[in-house]
């Protein structure tokens, strides 16, 4: 990495396991320097305000809070639950006699073959308070059998407002096909307000080689 882009590897690990970070190597290290140098910047932004939060906790008192909460679930045997407000829907889900499921999903319909389509590739950002371009990798998965992607978040009642946008990786699939289409990937990039939080999000993508559309389904 060092002698492709002449500085080292960057990231914001906090929270991240191992195999996380590794992911997050592999996955910029195809990157153009000119854009790694961009991911790099925004990486240490996030190094940065988490440091400065923690030495002026006075003056950042939401952001501290919400760090200690952050730190305190990483550390907490439900790591990988989605902190607090993952434990509070699962609990909420249990009250309501149902079984949570992921909050975010996805289904990738082939309309140009008319059937689901499978082993697509799917990445989940989240785009980072106050950014208008720097966005944090959430998780990724693979479209199964039936074209559908429900492991995008832990399961819950609840999810994190935001602005959010979901990646399909259009090309993997084309190669598979043996054809080649118009668009390299597909994004869609949709908002969870403060008051839809306890709402699920089904997010899908209807795909041909030539154009595609969504909907927000149920």
């Amino acid at each position: 990495y060092y002698e492709k882009y002449g500085f080292i590897f960057i990231v914001f690990a906090t929270g991240k396991s191992a195999e996380q970070v590794l992911a997050a190597l592999k996955d910029r290290f195809g990157n153009s320097c000119s854009q790694e140098t961009v991911n790099a910047a925004i990486e240490q932004m996030k190094i940065t305000e988490l440091r400065l939060i923690k030495m002026f906790p006075d003056l950042f008192p939401e952001e501290a809070a919400a760090a200690a909460a952050a730190a305190s679930a990483a550390n907490s045997k439900d790591k990988g639950k989605g902190g607090a407000l993952g434990r509070i829907g699962g609990i909420l889900g249990h009250i309501a006699g149902v079984n949570p499921q992921s909050p975010i999903t996805s289904h990738v319909l082939d309309i140009a073959n008319g059937k689901p389509a499978a082993n697509v590739p799917i990445k989940l950002e989240r785009l980072m308070p106050c950014s208008a371009d720097a966005w944090d990798l959430v998780s990724r998965d693979t479209t199964n059998s039936d074209g559908r992607s429900t492991k995008l978040l832990a399961p819950s009642a609840t999810v994190e407002p935001g602005v959010y946008k979901i990646s399909f990786d259009t090309t993997a699939y084309e190669k598979v096909l043996g054809i080649k289409g118009f668009y390299p990937h597909a994004s869609i990039v949709f908002h969870i307000g403060e008051d839809q939080t306890y709402q699920h999000f089904h997010v899908p993508l209807l795909y041909s080689p030539f154009g595609y559309s969504t909907y927000r389904g149920s």
